[in-house]
């Protein structure tokens, strides 16, 4: 049984990352404060050359899709019609990783979800589609663990405004679609061979890591580095860095 409905029927009292619908707020009690806020963007299998990026009309026909009842859903048919694109979409009620298994086996051509958890293995992300805030949810049979959640969420929001913020980028963080490679991006990558890519040591942005020297610490997922790390996961012989020097050298 999904979740959401484990919370309707009072089989769990509390749930995370849920979005806000007026129709939820009849069997759901949500905290005063979001935990966050996430992005939505349609994937594509990594070997897809029909839908691409810059034309959303590559998408009419296609099968697109989107977990039944979802606020992504809903935001994907309002920007398809904002684009004048018409595709077959296909509610679907598996997890995830059904899903995204559907995607590669080629049963569905697109499919709608958030931009945290897919590796560029699995899917790449073509388009954003929508965002919204996510927020915990409370069954109404607990309204007393409400009131203690508000509290505390305050709390945390009194002593540090960034909180969540700062908990999305150590956890979840993804930059989009600009950080895989599209499937032209990688037949151009076979063309030309290897990417050399250095960068100099213990310079932000560009290195791997900073220690403690001038009171910086320990930032291995920034900059270059972290980029061509990306990257050579996505395809682990179209990139490779390596450290130049300690000392800044030209321009």
């Amino acid at each position: 049984m999904p979740m959401l409905e484990m919370l309707e029927t009072g089989e769990i009292d509390l749930m995370s990352d849920v979005s806000y619908t007026e129709e939820r707020t009849e069997y759901m009690l949500y905290s005063s404060l979001p935990m966050g806020s996430e992005e939505y963007f349609l994937f594509v299998s990594p070997d897809n050359r029909e839908i691409l990026p810059e034309d959303p009309r590559t998408q009419n026909g296609k099968r697109i899709g989107v977990n039944k009842g979802s606020v992504q859903a809903d935001q994907y048919r309002e920007w398809a019609e904002q684009n004048g694109v018409e595709p077959e979409i296909v509610e679907v009620s598996y997890t995830e990783e059904e899903s995204l298994e559907k995607l590669a086996v080629g049963e569905l051509d697109g499919y709608v979800t958030v931009d945290s958890f897919v590796h560029p293995t699995q899917a790449i992300p073509i388009c954003k589609t929508g965002s919204s805030d996510y927020y915990f949810a409370v069954s109404k049979n607990r309204p007393d663990l409400l009131d203690e959640l508000n509290a505390a969420m305050s709390r945390i929001q009194d002593e540090n405004r960034y909180y969540n913020q700062q908990l999305f980028e150590k956890y979840i963080r993804r930059i989009g679609a600009n950080a895989f490679l599209t499937a032209e991006e990688v037949d151009w990558l076979a063309e030309h061979g290897t990417i050399r890519m250095g960068y100099q040591d213990n310079y932000l942005a560009f290195c791997a890591q900073t220690g403690q020297k001038h009171g910086r610490t320990d930032r291995r997922d920034e900059g270059l580095s972290g980029l061509c790390r990306r990257l050579h996961g996505q395809r682990p012989s179209g990139f490779r860095s390596g450290v130049l020097s300690h000392g800044r050298r030209g321009a």
